[in-house]
């Protein structure tokens, strides 16, 4: 049955459709520092996802133009986020 994915994949040979999430990421974070923010953070999901390796990707492409340790990237996975639950 012929399909296309929405979303990201690493499977070869398969048709999706998705949003450039690097670029995307690289570019908002720019964003941010003409904004005139200077300490970003990206809170992110577990980068054994390709989509959050993008973001990470992108973000970390726009990390130099900032100053030099000011960027931080925190990743949370289902786990993380279930313990930090309040009861």
């Amino acid at each position: 049955i012929p399909f296309v994915l929405v979303g990201s994949t690493e499977v070869p040979d398969v048709f999706q459709v998705d949003v450039d999430h690097r670029a995307a990421a690289r570019e908002i974070t720019l964003h941010l520092l003409d904004r005139g923010i200077r300490h970003p953070l990206l809170i992110g999901g577990s980068r054994d996802y390709l989509v959050n390796r993008s973001r990470f990707d992108g973000f970390a492409a726009a990390a130099p133009a900032f100053p030099a340790d000011t960027v931080s990237f925190v990743s949370i996975s289902p786990a993380t986020a279930a313990a930090a639950r309040l009861p």
